[in-house]
């Protein structure tokens, strides 16, 4: 299991302990936020908790808006799966005020190394390739590309 999944089962098991005890329900819930995350989600902790995705597939995060109905969601979850690099503009006032108001929230970008593009290139991490072993999540070689790819045509050079 690699560590972010073990932070995503440890967030849940402990939402359905604290957030579930009060209201008498059996199945703790959990909003997240992009369906990419909601599908990770989901196979993570099975039947064990009600998903709920607030956007749907093909949304793009950075103009999604909450609805009111969306908002109450955030607000009764048990736990908030989110990308937390802020890139679902829309929807971070609502996942922090949840946060404020004791819901338990995921950030899951807090557990990767982002890697930075810049417009020419020039970024020598943009130029690794990375072979990942799905099952362990390990790269298991690395790669550099002798020169920047061509944004236009694909190539190199």
């Amino acid at each position: 299991m690699t560590p972010r999944t073990a932070l995503l089962v440890t967030a849940v098991t402990l939402a359905a302990a604290a957030g579930c005890a009060g209201r008498g329900e059996d199945v703790p819930r959990v909003v997240v936020t992009t369906d990419i995350l909601g599908d990770v989600t989901r196979n993570v902790v099975g039947g064990q908790a009600e998903v709920t995705v607030l956007m749907r597939p093909g949304s793009d995060p950075h103009s999604f808006g909450v609805s009111a109905q969306d908002a109450a969601l955030i607000e009764d979850a048990d736990l908030i799966v989110h990308n937390g690099l802020g890139l679902e503009e829309g929807v971070l006032r609502h996942v922090e005020a949840a946060r404020r108001a004791g819901v338990p929230a995921l950030a899951v970008g807090e557990g990767v190394e982002p890697i930075r593009f810049t417009a020419d290139g020039s970024d020598p991490a943009r130029r690794r390739v990375h072979a990942i072993d799905l099952t362990s999540g390990k790269v298991v070689r690395t790669t550099s590309l002798p020169q920047p790819p061509n944004e236009l045509t694909g190539t190199e050079g």
